[in-house]
């Protein structure tokens, strides 16, 4: 009640059951609580348009003590930059020149 009283933020439960999905969009704010014992299955995904924001949080996060959860790139931002840039360079080498 309060977040939505103070900032208009509302939320929803969501029951999940046994060999139900449930697809979280990038950016929204989300916490879980089981239930039941479970295992828990996440994929992380980070496109090359966005790595300006996501570097700018992992020095962010750098800045958290040593504890903190977050303090790690878990997201592997230069190595999403490096792959990035590996890839758009083979396919520059491997393009054959225009022809007049």
């Amino acid at each position: 009640n309060r977040l939505y009283k103070e900032y208009g933020v509302l939320g929803y439960t969501i029951v999940q059951c046994m060999g139900d999905a449930v697809f979280i969009p990038a950016g929204a704010p989300h916490q879980v609580k089981n239930l039941h014992s479970c295992i828990k299955v996440a994929e992380d995904f980070v496109s090359p348009e966005h790595l300006n924001h996501c570097f700018s949080l992992t020095q962010e996060f750098r800045l958290l003590s040593d504890t903190h959860t977050n303090h790690e790139d878990k997201l592997q931002v230069k190595n999403i930059m490096y792959h990035a840039v590996k890839d758009a360079l083979a396919v520059l080498n491997n393009a054959e020149p225009e022809e007049d």
